[in-house]
């Protein structure tokens, strides 16, 4: 956060990292709202984002306009069609 900070203000990159934590923990709801208003194209699911959310669902291959482009045994990445959120 602290490079985002510096570069955009810490207020603003702190709002962008609950929508980040939104993205990965909220609701399909929270998440559409948030892949749209950061205009979203890809989803990066790694052992960071496993760690860091461990309670998590993280198939966002579930979600209408989101679909699993790779996958290997660490890491998905998922494509974000905002037409179809």
């Amino acid at each position: 956060m602290y490079q985002e900070g510096a570069y955009r203000g810490y207020d603003v990159a702190e709002l962008r990292e609950q929508d980040v934590d939104l993205i990965y923990t909220g609701t399909w709801s929270d998440r559409a709202e948030n892949l749209r208003k950061h205009d979203v194209t890809y989803v990066y699911v790694g052992p960071v984002e496993r760690e860091t959310y461990p309670n998590a669902d993280l198939n966002f291959a579930q979600y209408p306009g989101v679909e699993r482009v790779f996958e290997n045994d660490g890491v998905t990445i998922y494509r974000v069609d905002q037409s179809e959120l």
